[in-house]
């Protein structure tokens, strides 16, 4: 079912109709799944591989943990519009380059879930 085919048979979809079919249409895509096992395993050896990396400077543990909260809270705000939605955590990811090391950044991002 698509706008245009709702158009074509007289039943007009309201905003909040649209939303809603938006939102139908993008669980079904995330549902399939099929290389999410294959893929959370791949990033799982990236980020032990990535510890192996040379410290550039010292650990801080507030710092990763903050960055940790950051992130997560981040992650559960969603801003829809037409085509679906985008999540704001690219500004945090952003920050947590100055504040944790960078052979660390996979683990805190992998960690927020």
């Amino acid at each position: 079912m698509t706008a245009a085919s709702t158009a074509t048979s007289g039943t007009h979809l309201t905003d909040d109709g649209l939303i809603e079919y938006g939102r139908e249409h993008n669980s079904r895509e995330l549902s399939r799944g099929d290389t999410t096992g294959l893929l959370a395993v791949l990033f799982a050896v990236v980020a032990i591989g990535a510890l192996a990396l040379p410290a550039h400077r010292a650990f801080s543990l507030e710092a990763a943990g903050i960055c940790v909260l950051c992130y997560a809270l981040a992650a559960r705000v969603r801003f829809e519009f037409a085509g679906g939605f985008a999540i704001p955590t690219q500004g945090v990811l952003v920050a947590m380059w100055f504040l944790v090391q960078p052979r660390m950044l996979p683990l805190p991002t992998g960690l927020r879930s």
